[in-house]
């Protein structure tokens, strides 16, 4: 209670609101485009509006890990949002991954949702193949081919 000025006293009353987990999710399945790209659909909830969200990767894991790491980091990247600190909301992003060393590698993606503070939002992992280029002359496409096949034999004596 808080006295005022006069002989009247001022009562306020407070209602604590619990802050809610932000969330974060895929609204459909990611999707190739015909140059190679990847177009991500998703849907952000928080509470007090979302301020960043980022696509993150991993590879597949190994049946039997080993200690060597991968040569090169994930292809992660911060997703575009639908309007600055939106509460709710559907956003796309779409990025080419055809230059990276990932493309064409069978991943798992994850939709993060940092947040200032300790609640953070994160998708259910999906499981895809990273889109890679399409070679159409013979000589290109035996060529990526062979680079494929060298790719995951070593991929699997490195780092399975």
């Amino acid at each position: 209670m808080l006295r005022g000025l006069g002989t009247d006293d001022i009562t306020w009353a407070f209602n604590a609101v619990p802050d809610r987990p932000p969330t974060i999710a895929l609204a459909k399945d990611p999707e190739p485009q015909a140059r190679g790209a990847l177009q991500l659909s998703y849907k952000l909830e928080d509470d007090y509006g979302v301020v960043e969200a980022q696509a993150r990767f991993a590879l597949k894991p190994c049946p039997a890990p080993s200690r060597a790491g991968p040569l090169y980091e994930a292809p992660d990247f911060a997703l575009v949002l639908p309007q600055a600190r939106t509460r709710n909301g559907v956003g796309s992003t779409m990025k080419d991954l055809t230059d990276h060393p990932f493309a064409g590698a069978d991943v798992a993606l994850d939709a993060h949702r940092p947040r200032r503070g300790r609640q953070r939002g994160q998708s259910t992992p999906f499981e895809m193949r990273l889109p890679e280029r399409v070679f159409v002359k013979p000589l290109a496409r035996a060529l990526i081919e062979q680079r494929a096949t060298w790719r995951s034999t070593s991929a699997r004596a490195t780092a399975c």
